[in-house]
């Protein structure tokens, strides 16, 4: 992992000095329950604290584990895809003891990449300009402290945005499945507007002590359609093998091929359309080295299928204390009829059942093929969004609210 960037600018903002040390106190804030981090040093510091906070989390997941988050700022920030500039902004809340009870990571984007649209305070996995490989939030909060972490944090965003250099902030947490919706979702604070999303969030899959238990539990079609396609590929084809890779070598072998796959179902005809998420050579080196990091600890596999020396699908799973997680996959098209990802997914789940997880997680929101293997959504996304009310800040939002309906009408027009 290398240092900060020399050429990045910390983000300043005037009613606040920048703090530079995890533990020290800023010299000045509208807060005292914030401090706001923006150099690398200080926020590669913040690793062992990050992953204390973590292990006390409700919301574990491997998007906001501290390798995902600290990887994820070399590959995009400090790299400087899309409209990102560099400068980071990582809110540090605590309790009235001065311990830490959540952490928010932020980075500076210039709007819809130009810089003359102003700027925006983005969290971590969030972007108008680069594709960020998670839907997932990355903030950490305290199990017990949560709500008190986000509202501090809303406090301190609302209370330096006089001075800022940004005409929005955006926060993202988990919150319970159940919540109600944020009222009243638009809100006038002094010198900003705040408005409240909720999204839908985690789709979860309990797992049951035994693989026959937890087949049996399928819906009727699913129970046939797992054992099916094994079949049919098996008569039609010939033998096949499913392989679960997770020494850090053998996971970083198979990125190669995950990748191939990942774009050529992006161009399959059958099914329902799927993008591209790793369409350039930077979102596979992030990637592959994420996967890496997180299989030396045992939390990161990708299991592939082949048939007469050729793999045909590949998924990347990833792992928490008591839950497996899905990550991107691919199949070649042409293996199609055979549903390679549901022969993969079969063996996977078998195989965790067997080694004790609790539980399979998807990522949010809901989708047929999820419901299919018992999912349900767990959790919901609240994103918040505090909009500058300056004059200029108002006046870039007009101009750049008025291109992104040009936008959306240019495609429109060419079927984009």
């Amino acid at each position: 992992m290398s240092g900060d960037n020399p050429h990045a600018t910390p983000a300043r903002a005037r009613s606040r000095a920048a703090a530079t040390a995890v533990d020290g106190r800023p010299e000045s804030t509208e807060s005292d329950q914030v401090t706001a981090l923006s150099n690398g040093e200080g926020f590669l510091a913040l690793g062992p604290r990050w992953r204390e906070l973590w292990s006390r989390s409700p919301e574990q997941s491997p998007f906001n584990s501290w390798e995902f988050v600290s990887t994820w700022w070399q590959h995009f920030i400090l790299g400087r895809t899309g409209g990102a500039t560099g400068e980071i902004e990582v809110l540090l809340a605590r309790d009235q003891r001065g311990q830490i009870i959540g952490m928010s990571p932020m980075f500076v984007e210039h709007n819809m990449g130009q810089p003359e649209l102003g700027r925006t305070l983005q969290p971590f996995g969030r972007s108008n300009s680069l594709e960020t490989m998670t839907d997932e939030p990355m903030t950490v909060l305290h199990r017990q402290h949560g709500e008190q972490a986000r509202a501090a944090m809303g406090a301190y965003l609302r209370d330096s945005a006089i001075g800022a250099e940004w005409d929005l902030a955006v926060t993202r947490s988990q919150v319970p499945s159940q919540a109600p919706p944020p009222s009243p979702p638009l809100r006038w604070n002094g010198p900003t507007v705040e408005l409240d999303r909720l999204s839908p969030g985690t789709v979860a899959v309990p797992l049951a002590p035994t693989w026959e238990q937890y087949r049996r539990g399928l819906s009727k079609s699913m129970r046939d359609n797992v054992a099916y396609y094994p079949r049919r590929l098996q008569c039609e084809v010939g033998p096949f093998s499913v392989r679960i890779a997770r020494r850090p070598q053998d996971v970083a072998d198979a990125v190669d091929d995950l990748v191939r796959l990942h774009h050529l179902r992006s161009l399959g005809q059958h099914g329902t359309p799927h993008c591209s998420h790793i369409s350039t050579a930077k979102n596979a080196a992030f990637f592959e080295e994420v996967m890496v990091r997180l299989a030396r600890q045992g939390r990161a596999s990708i299991a592939t299928l082949t048939v007469a020396g050729r793999t045909i699908g590949a998924h990347a799973f990833l792992q928490t204390p008591n839950a497996l997680w899905t990550y991107y996959s691919g199949f070649d098209p042409a293996w199609h009829r055979f549903s390679p990802l549901t022969i993969i997914t079969s063996e996977v789940l078998r195989d965790a059942i067997n080694r004790g997880v609790q539980q399979l997680c998807f990522s949010p929101g809901q989708a047929p093929w999820k419901s299919r293997w018992g999912g349900r959504e767990v959790n919901q996304i609240q994103e918040t969004s505090v909009y500058a009310i300056r004059p200029r800040a108002l006046l870039r939002g007009v101009v750049r609210r008025l291109r992104w309906r040009a936008h959306a009408a240019r495609r429109s027009v060419h079927g984009g």
